[in-house]
């Protein structure tokens, strides 16, 4: 991706976002609880924005794991309208974590002996991160922010195609940084956390 590239993909990433948030704001709202950090209603599901637009260009990319988290994605948006059990949730995590391990280069080359254990331990690791992203998405700009530098890392290092990912989200950040008029919602959090782990799994 050249600069040219770069800029046209930022003011579509813009445009797109722009004009759903004026949607958003219309039908999702977040209302302040115990745990909320903000004391007002905020727009949220705006994950569903990133999410779109890179899922659209990972279709045609040679690494397209993150296409796999779009269920789980999808599970997090119906989350943030109707509020599924908790139990469903966690089954939806278990099985997009365990298909993204399938694909795991680490886990792959282990004797036998070791890789029940290993898959265990990275179940549930996997399971976790993305509760943590999920957590951390009630901060203005931290977890758009955070997941930005570390999937940029991650993506310069190893794997280019995250910068598909990456842009949209720094246009979302504009959006989600302090004072926040966006949230991504669980469809966005649960998205990078699934997608985040993805890229871990396929490190050398």
């Amino acid at each position: 991706m050249n600069f040219i590239n770069i800029i046209i993909y930022l003011i579509i990433s813009y445009i797109f976002t722009y004009f759903s948030y004026q949607i958003l704001r219309k039908y999702l709202s977040d209302l302040p609880n115990s745990r909320s950090s903000h004391s007002v209603p905020k727009t949220t599901g705006g994950g569903i924005i990133f999410l779109t637009i890179s899922s659209f260009c990972f279709l045609f990319s040679e690494w397209n794991m993150p296409l796999a988290c779009i269920p789980l994605s999808l599970v997090g948006l119906m989350d943030d309208i109707f509020d599924i059990p908790k139990t469903y949730r966690f089954l939806v995590q278990a099985i997009t974590i365990t298909f993204l391990l399938s694909y795991c280069f680490i886990l792959n080359s282990l004797p036998t002996l070791l890789y029940i254990p290993s898959f265990i331990f990275l179940l549930i690791l996997g399971i976790s991160l993305i509760n943590f992203s999920n957590f951390m998405d009630g901060m203005d700009g931290l977890l758009a922010g955070t997941m930005t530098v570390i999937l940029s890392t991650i993506g310069y290092s190893y794997i280019p195609e995250l910068f598909f990912l990456v842009l949209p989200l720094i246009i979302f950040l504009l959006f989600n940084w302090n004072p926040s008029k966006l949230f991504m919602g669980d469809v966005g959090s649960l998205f990078l956390g699934a997608v985040f782990f993805a890229s871990l799994c396929q490190l050398p």
